[in-house]
């Protein structure tokens, strides 16, 4: 086997080339990566802020809607004493039978 020093070497610089062109890209790619996951921490936490803001909004919602059902319930109650009282009233006056 007759090698050269000479096709040892440019065997050599061709592997080394193709170590630091994949390293280069390695690097690279690990820092548009990093870029994207700052981005999307940043639109994670934006979207995280909106959820609190929409669950305190459902909570305060959830709330007023249970005090207007109460107070629904207060005025049917109400409304059907009343209603009770007038056909009282109506079948002493003669209005009704």
């Amino acid at each position: 086997m007759d090698f050269s020093w000479f096709g040892i070497t440019v065997i050599d610089i061709g592997i080394v080339s193709i170590g630091i062109i994949g390293f280069a890209w390695l690097f690279r790619r690990i820092a548009i990566l990093e870029r994207e996951n700052g981005r999307l921490q940043a639109e994670n936490g934006r979207l995280q802020a909106e959820v609190d803001r929409l669950t305190k909004e459902v909570d305060t919602l959830t709330e007023e809607n249970r005090d207007l059902r109460q107070e629904l319930n207060v005025l049917a109650a109400r409304y059907t004493e009343i209603k009770e009282m007038l056909t009282l009233l109506l079948k002493r006056e003669n209005f009704i039978e």
